[in-house]
């Protein structure tokens, strides 16, 4: 038998299938990279934002009272799981129209969309670099990103958790900078037909069109905040010598009990300090370790000092940076944890009703 040689560095690769594009902006739809529409029909619109959610957190397990508590706030939990199934029954047969209700798994506590690859938001395609490449490629994308005037998610704000609101708010703001700066970098029409294909790829891929932004998430955490109190003369005036370096080393002390029960410092000031627990654990369980580190940090203070504190847990907002590691949050649970400090006695421990159990 005769060898037969092939070249591998020649052949023909198959191409990949290019995503469907999940659009949100007005009315939902799928986008094919070349074909019509497809306008998903949702009976509820709590619907739409449940699958929007899902999909942005593509192949993530999300629990299913995590859900009920940012799409139906103030509601107690029996009539959540009733909105949820509701919700959830309308998804799948959008889905199952579209033939693609195989991508929604869902367990007793949890749900998850494996949409990636085959469906991707508009963020997600506008995000990734080989994905931006199908944008050139397809006018009907790239006359939907840049001529659509319509809001993402319309109106979810309203009758939705703060939280949620603020995921939508930072969403809105990542999509409208993207798109400018597509504007800024895509050719008009009349030349797009008129340049090469290597300078359109090459364009369209620049590092600065378009944006790679922190993806916001929404995440359940223990928020401590630590306002210090200086018991000694000479570390009032703020000012002095002594009183800054005696700050430097309470921080110092403050981020290594915090580090060793798994916490970090987000953010401090002449006052105190606020930190976070739970960043990357999913079982969002870290409360009991931020009571200890906040016991311990109290019980070995440095002479001259004594602190208040404010403790609780629930959603917050965050943005996560990959470069700098540096994390952002936002919603109402920093503003909470903030007043509990305040309204603490010297000396003292204040948790919201979040933590009561652990009491």
């Amino acid at each position: 038998m005769s060898a037969v040689s092939i070249d591998v560095a020649n052949a023909v690769r198959p191409q990949a299938k290019p995503p469907l594009m999940l659009s949100f902006f007005g009315h939902p739809q799928l986008l094919p990279h070349d074909g019509a529409p497809l306008v998903l029909n949702f009976k509820y619109r709590k619907a739409s934002g449940l699958l929007a959610y899902l999909a942005v957190q593509s192949g993530k397990l999300v629990r299913r009272e995590f859900l009920g508590d940012l799409l139906w706030p103030g509601l107690d939990s029996k009539a959540q799981r009733g909105n949820l199934r509701v919700a959830l029954a309308d998804v799948r047969r959008v889905l199952a129209e579209c033939e693609l209700d195989g991508l929604l798994d869902s367990g007793r506590d949890w749900l998850t969309l494996h949409a990636r690859p085959q469906l991707l938001t508009e963020m997600q395609l506008l995000a990734d670099e080989q994905h931006r490449r199908c944008l050139q490629d397809s006018p009907g994308w790239m006359d939907h990103l840049l001529g659509n005037g319509a809001q993402w998610l319309a109106g979810l704000e309203d009758s939705t958790s703060e939280e949620f609101s603020e995921w939508l708010t930072i969403e809105r703001a990542r999509l409208d900078k993207a798109c400018q700066q597509l504007t800024k970098c895509e050719p008009s029409k009349q030349n797009r037909n008129a340049l090469p294909p290597s300078l359109l790829l090459q364009d369209s891929s620049s590092a600065e069109c378009p944006l790679a932004e922190p993806e916001p998430q929404i995440s359940l955490l223990t928020l401590l905040r630590v306002e210090f109190e200086p018991l000694g003369a000479g570390l009032h005036d703020g000012v002095g010598v002594a009183s800054a370096l005696a700050m430097v080393n309470l921080m110092q002390h403050l981020r290594e009990e915090v580090n060793a029960f798994g916490g970090r410092v987000l953010a401090e000031d002449g006052t105190g300090a606020t930190c976070v627990f739970g960043e990357h654990s999913e079982q969002a369980a870290f409360r009991s370790l931020a009571l200890r580190a906040a016991s311990n940090f109290f019980q070995r203070l440095p002479e001259h000092w004594s602190v208040r504190m404010g403790i609780c847990f629930g959603p917050v907002v965050t943005l996560h940076n990959a470069n700098d590691g540096l994390l952002q949050v936002f919603g109402r649970h920093v503003q909470l944890v903030d007043k509990l400090a305040r309204s603490a006695k010297v000396g003292e421990i204040v948790a919201d009703d979040s933590l009561r159990d652990l009491a």
